[in-house]
Parts: structure tokens; C-alpha cells; sequence
């Protein structure tokens, strides 16, 4: 039954694409003839196309059109196809299946069934690809390349050893121990892409819960969240910054009530509650004044308030690894506040990529000899 394209389109068949080989892909569908041949089983059409302009023979493009969306072809229908269809020998490809000829003989004739075309000649001594079965056997072989590379990515995504990830952690504080977990991560998981992004505290945690990052490396405690997982990674002691005339600069360990009235620099609460919140409460355990002399969110313009003999700053002693001239670190008299370091994400995220990156973490901050203690570990 010849069907125009107008005529294909109200007999609810759509139309799909075919090689690039045989025509451009804007092809005027008016240049086209459509032979439809119209299979009551399943409701399934199949199509040949015959291009007049380029050529007068017919190409025999078998197109899998299910109205019910169902076929009975199988993966290893098409297997048993390129099999045969590269040796051109029945025998030689069982014996390359390692299965019998007889079954593999009528798989092929099943498949041929299946899409209501003619794939092999078998009127001479050697069978040979029809011209449907060389259109054919170039598009099973992309099928099954696609299948296989698919299998491997499943298998590696399992594993944990594709995808990607994002890490939202605090600059600069963070950012060498960042720097070496994304380093030895990559080292050990290559084809995993992960991202950085520095935020804030605050927006870290919005970040999370908006799903805009997996993992966030942050100051603890933190509000309390159902949704999130939360582990101590790390506990590190307040240290005093100074410009290098300081006149306590001369001390080895300095007392907080050494500090009271001396001009400071603080982190804003908005910004970073837990470290404003402890500097604060330091003070007040040392029965300490706190002269805020500037609120910075910028660890760099803050340290170099310090140099210039404006203020001390109290700061996590992780940064000192900064390379900041005139400005010397001392370390408190104890009892030293400490200020933890941990790790937030979804408790629904059950990723392996996720729980790779966790185990390096980990693995970094013990061998980096901070005190660890919290949550017990994913």
C-alpha cells in the first residue's frame, strides 16, 4: 500500500530519521516515496524508503515503528546477527558464539521474521548482506558499542568510579585541605568531575538544602537539621594574629586577658555565627574586654589590618599555612577554645561517589594529625 506523507501522518505513524549517508537531513519529504507495509502483529510498521534523486534502487531502511512500543528483537538476536553477517559462514559464527548452527541458522531467520526484511542472500555458495543487511548491520553494531560502553558506565558508576560531585567549602580556611583531598580523590577516582565552590557558613548550608552542592565542609555546630548528615572531621585551637611590632609578639603563648581592649577584628555574625560566636564567648570566659575595632568577612583584608599594626584577629590555626608578611601567630594560653571542623550533606544522598569522597577526607584530616571526634562516620 503506497502512503504519501500526509497520508502516513493521520494513519497515526510518525516518520524517524535515516543515515545521513544516503540524504541531507532536511530532506523535503515531497522528494521521498513511502512504501508502508502495515504488520497486524503488534502494530508494528515497518518502511522502506527509496530516495529518486540520489539513486534508483530501492534502500531497504528498516525501521522499527511499534505503535504498541513493543518488540520481541533481543540483544542477542543482534549479537547472533554480526556474528554471521562478519563471517559470512553459519559454522564459523556458531563456532564463534559457541553455540550450535542449527539455533543460530534460526535465531536469523526469527530476526529477519521479526522485521519483515531479507538480511542475508542465501542463493549462492557464500551468503552475503542484502543491501538492508549492510544498512542494518552499521546500525546494530553502534546499538551494541552504545549497550556495552552503557554496562561499563553502570559498572563504574557503582562503583563510584564515574559521575561527579560538588564540594562546597570555606576560603581560605579550608583550601589546602581541600586542595589535597580533590588531589589524592583524583588520584584514586580520575573520571569522577568535582567542583569547588567557596561560600560562606550560612551559605553553604542553603546551598545543601537547595541541592546546589552534595557535600559541604563547614565550621561546626550547626542548627540542628533532619535532612542533613553532620561529622566532626576536625578540631583545631584559636590562635591570636598579630602585627609583627606587636609588643606581645615577643611571647611564646599569650593570655586572653592579655588581649582585653586591644583592638580587634571579628568576623560578622551573619556571615560566620560559629567563629564570631566563639570568639565572643572566649572572651567572656576569660572575663576578657572585647574591643571590636572592624567586622571583615575577608580573612586576607583582615590579616592585613593586622600587618599594618590596626587590630588583632582571633583565627582558627589552620590559617597560619597562609603566606602573609608581618603578621606572626601566636598560640593562646590554655584553655584554648577549640573550633571544629565537619562535614554536612543529605541524608538521602546514598551516592558512592559521595562515600568515596567522605573516606578521603577522612583519611587526609587523621593524617594531618587534628583531633577527630563526632558523629560516627557514614
Amino acid at each position: 500500500m503506497r502512503f504519501s506523507a500526509r497520508d502516513a501522518t493521520e494513519s497515526n505513524t510518525f516518520f524517524v530519521g535515516y543515515p545521513d549517508t544516503f540524504t541531507n537531513s532536511r530532506v523535503v519529504l515531497a522528494q521521498q516515496v513511502l512504501y508502508a507495509k502495515h504488520l497486524n502483529r503488534e502494530g508494528i510498521i515497518y518502511f522502506t524508503f527509496t530516495n529518486t534523486i540520489t539513486t534508483t534502487r530501492e534502500i531497504q531502511w528498516l525501521i522499527h515503528v511499534g505503535i504498541s512500543g513493543r518488540s520481541t528483537v533481543e540483544l542477542r538476536h543482534l549479537r547472533y546477527f554480526v556474528a554471521v553477517g562478519e563471517e559470512l559462514n553459519f559454522l564459523r559464527a556458531a563456532d564463534r558464539l559457541h553455540i550450535s548452527q542449527p539455533p543460530l541458522s534460526q535465531q536469523i531467520r526469527d530476526l529477519e521474521i521479526e522485521l519483515g526484511v531479507k538480511l542475508f542472500d542465501r542463493s549462492k555458495r557464500q551468503i552475503e548482506l542484502t543491501e538492508a543487511g549492510r544498512i542494518f548491520m552499521q546500525e546494530v553494531r553502534l546499538i551494541l558499542a552504545h549497550v556495552d560502553r552503557a554496562a561499563d558506565l553502570a559498572l563504574r558508576a557503582s562503583r563510584g568510579q564515574v559521575g561527579q560531585l560538588r564540594v562546597g567549602f570555606m576560603m581560605p580556611q579550608h583550601s589546602r585541605m581541600v586542595a589535597e583531598v580533590f588531589r589524592l580523590f583524583a588520584k584514586e577516582h580520575s573520571s569522577v568531575h568535582l567542583t569547588s565552590h567557596g561560600l560562606t557558613p550560612t551559605e553553604q548550608i542553603m546551598a545543601l538544602r537547595e541541592g546546589r552542592i552534595d557535600v559541604a565542609i563547614l565550621r561546626l555546630p550547626i542548627t540542628a537539621d533532619a535532612e542533613l548528615t553532620i561529622e566532626t572531621i576536625m578540631q583545631e585551637p584559636l590562635i591570636v594574629a598579630l602585627s609583627e611590632g606587636h609588643p606581645l609578639s615577643s611571647l611564646e603563648r599569650i593570655p586572653l586577658r592579655a588581649l582585653s581592649e586591644q583592638p580587634c577584628i571579628l568576623r560578622p555574625r551573619q556571615v560566620d555565627p560559629v567563629l564570631h560566636d566563639l570568639v565572643i564567648g572566649a572572651y567572656q570566659k576569660a572575663r576578657a574586654t572585647l574591643k571590636v575595632a572592624y567586622e571583615q568577612t575577608d580573612i586576607y583584608t583582615a590579616l592585613g589590618l593586622v600587618a599594618a599594626g590596626c587590630a588583632i584577629t582571633l583565627i582558627p590555626s589552620s590559617i597560619r599555612e597562609l603566606p602573609i608578611d608581618h603578621v606572626v601567630f601566636r598560640e593562646l594560653q590554655p584553655p584554648v577554645p577549640l573550633v571544629k571542623t565537619g562535614m554536612a550533606y543529605k541524608r538521602e544522598n546514598k551516592s558512592v561517589v559521595l562515600d568515596n569522597f567522605l573516606q578521603v577526607v577522612r583519611k587526609v584530616t587523621s593524617h594531618r594529625n587534628y583531633r577527630r571526634r563526632g558523629n560516627k562516620p557514614r
